[in-house]
């Protein structure tokens, strides 16, 4: 994910950019922007899983002329077609993102005439990292896209007739963008706890199906519109559809961040969740009690504490579908969760990082600011006594090169400073907190100047 994000008249947000680093913070007040620039983001980086329409593209028409008259096959230039022609190429790109932002919210398309979310690479870079990379990659027709890592050029050969232009062109387009790579994108979203009670009732294809059942005369064309169409925002409806396919998803068995998936089981929620194989159930147990030695009873997700349904989805991803290199994004991960499990959560994130996953944050919690701020100040040579004073792991330590943060608010994105020496420079959070202790002393102090008079 190489240069910057663009935004511009997005929900409260006038003008902004971030780049995403391996650990990624979104801070600000309520309603400044920070879920629709999470939900651009994720739009953007599922693109290799979307119906999105690069074939309309017409920056390759040279190249595609080119093929056609070397049926042979054609080489094809990265650095040289990147000076050339790569504004070109990212601008259209961009305006198909932009066609594309009222099905991402499901909203009318009047609300985002003047909205626009991008994404500007730096060409120089993004051409370097395609160079070190292998491809090959073959698609309908029987044509190929083939380059050695460390190659400039990408060779396309036509083993049997080509194919269309569109074809064509969302498959090279998918190459440059990178997004043909093993690198996926999950969502925890805020609203989490409601859809992990009721994700199937929430399931748009079995409310359809169950809406049309109930008529006496069923329109097929209706109901096949119904059933494709979801009412809820592109991420909540992936993450609805992915907990109403637990059980298959389950199957693949555990994957790299068990170990981190263990750790939210033993001390975050001090118990286990299970998915029933038959029924797709959610039911937890929490751990035996070591004082009266008493057994516990499973139950439903529904009984159980708001943390423990908060956190389940978290667990579940890690247990079962995580892998290196993908990206985790979190819509505020301290809801419901307690002070001191907050600062473990910014323990878990830090570990995941250094683990191989990306992580994107949306949160309100100064103490997982804080604590993110105490793990890049322990990343110093001097950190080490003071690691094993407070007990902190070296592989939860973070480097400053790792993280960015952005503060959202007064409709503009401002990156906050990050340094070794005081980490996080979140202002937004201390003004509160001045504001809090100064009134609080007030209130006190008077109530006790009162009291004494």
């Amino acid at each position: 994910m190489i240069g910057q994000f663009n935004i511009k008249n997005l929900g409260p947000i006038k003008q902004g950019s971030f780049e995403v680093k391996p650990i990624t913070l979104f801070c600000g007040p309520n309603n400044s922007g920070k879920t629709w620039a999470m939900y651009s983001l994720y739009y953007y980086l599922n693109l290799q899983h979307e119906p999105l329409p690069l074939g309309s593209l017409t920056v390759f028409r040279d190249i595609y002329a080119s093929l056609s008259k070397n049926s042979s096959g054609y080489t094809f230039p990265i650095k040289e077609w990147l000076k050339k022609n790569g504004k070109t190429f990212i601008e259209q790109v961009n305006q198909i993102i932009h066609a594309n932002l009222p099905d991402l919210f499901n909203t009318p398309v009047a609300l985002f005439e003047y909205s626009y979310f991008s994404v500007q690479p730096d060409l120089d870079s993004l051409a370097a990292e395609l160079t070190k990379k292998e491809v090959n990659t073959s698609v309908f027709f029987g044509m190929r896209f083939t380059k050695k890592a460390g190659h400039d050029s990408i060779q396309l050969i036509a083993e049997s007739a080509r194919p269309p232009y569109e074809v064509f062109a969302d498959m090279f387009g998918r190459i440059l963008l990178g997004l043909g790579e093993e690198r996926d994108a999950f969502l925890v979203p805020a609203e989490r706890n409601g859809l992990h009670l009721f994700f199937r009732e929430l399931s748009n294809k079995r409310t359809a199906l169950l809406h049309h059942a109930s008529r006496e005369n069923i329109d097929i064309r209706e109901l096949l519109s119904d059933v494709m169409k979801s009412p809820y925002a592109m991420p909540i409806a992936h993450y609805i559809d992915w907990l109403n396919d637990m059980q298959s998803i389950q199957k693949r068995g555990t994957g790299d961040f068990h170990p981190y998936a263990e750790k939210i089981k033993k001390e975050l929620v001090s118990g286990s969740y299970t998915v029933e194989a038959r029924t797709g159930d959610i039911t937890f147990r929490p751990y035996q009690r070591k004082r009266d030695g008493k057994s516990t009873q499973q139950m439903g997700l529904h009984s159980t504490s708001s943390t423990v349904k908060s956190l389940f989805g978290l667990w579940f991803y890690l247990e079962n579908q995580a892998k290196k290199g993908d990206v985790l994004m979190i819509d505020e991960p301290e809801l419901n969760i307690h002070p001191e499990n907050q600062r473990k959560i910014a323990r878990v994130l830090a570990l995941l990082v250094n683990a191989g996953l990306n992580v994107v944050v949306s949160t309100h919690s100064d103490y997982i600011v804080r604590e993110l701020n105490s793990l890049i100040m322990l990343s110093g040579d001097k950190g080490k006594e003071l690691r094993e004073k407070y007990r902190y792991r070296k592989d939860e330590v973070l480097s400053q090169e790792k993280i960015g943060a952005y503060l959202f608010d007064d409709k503009k994105i401002t990156p906050f400073e990050i340094t070794p020496e005081d980490g996080i420079y979140a202002t937004t959070f201390d003004e509160v907190i001045r504001d809090l202790n100064a009134v609080n002393d007030d209130i006190y102090y008077s109530l006790q100047e009162s009291n004494n008079g």
